[in-house]
């Protein structure tokens, strides 16, 4: 027995004495006193829990969604660091139709040598066709930070307030290792992560034979 058949049961007494002549509270009264479902009230618990199902489903869905979209955009919005130079950059994905942001360390084998290097060609090959790399040092030293982009010969944006695992910007990205990386499109949504040298070629391949 549900909660509304509960009040009309405990409320038999009230029912009893409504006039005989009104026949809707007697059907109501009747299916109370057998223990059976009104059918006025099935139908009409049935309609309202199906419209309420459905609007509940609907603000769910309408709200995951916008917290995916507000994280998606919202990681990346307002970082601006510094060039081994001095010079403020800020990260302004809108300036080209796909931007990869790289947290790297150039104190860290892996990323040296399995990661900036080797998105070497594919940056070569996107370069002029709007693909660009803002990578995020997070070496606490300037001059260790310098040769590794020198050495490695990484021609691309690089900033760093060489604060390491303590950037305000990798703890506001989570960030938890290097390399990690995120691809942006020109409108600062990430559309893909962690990708690999071999997995960042074909997927601009793909993303940009489709916007031409």
């Amino acid at each position: 027995m549900d909660n509304m058949e509960q009040i009309f049961k405990s409320s038999k007494n009230a029912f009893d004495r409504l006039e005989p002549g009104i026949e809707s509270w007697d059907r109501i009264r009747d299916a109370v006193i057998q223990d059976k479902p009104s059918k006025v009230f099935s139908i009409y618990r049935s309609s309202w829990f199906r419209v309420a199902a459905a609007v509940l489903l609907i603000a769910g869905a309408v709200s995951v969604w916008f917290a995916i979209e507000a994280n998606n955009h919202t990681k990346f919005q307002n970082i601006a660091l510094e060039s081994p130079e001095g010079r403020i950059v800020p990260l302004d994905p809108t300036q080209n139709k796909y931007t990869l942001v790289q947290f790297w360390a150039a104190g860290n084998a892996i990323c040296t040598e399995q990661n900036c290097y080797y998105y070497l060609p594919a940056y070569e090959k996107y370069k002029d066709h709007g693909f660009e790399i803002y990578a995020i040092s997070l070496d606490e030293n300037l001059n260790e930070w310098v040769a590794g982009i020198e050495e490695n010969d990484l021609p691309w944006i690089h900033v760093s307030d060489l604060k390491g695992w303590e950037s305000p910007v990798c703890i506001e990205c989570n960030i938890t290792k290097v390399p990690s990386n995120f691809l942006l499109n020109h409108k600062g949504k990430i559309i893909a992560r962690d990708l690999e040298a071999e997995e960042l070629d074909i997927t601009l391949e793909k993303l940009l034979a489709s916007s031409n």
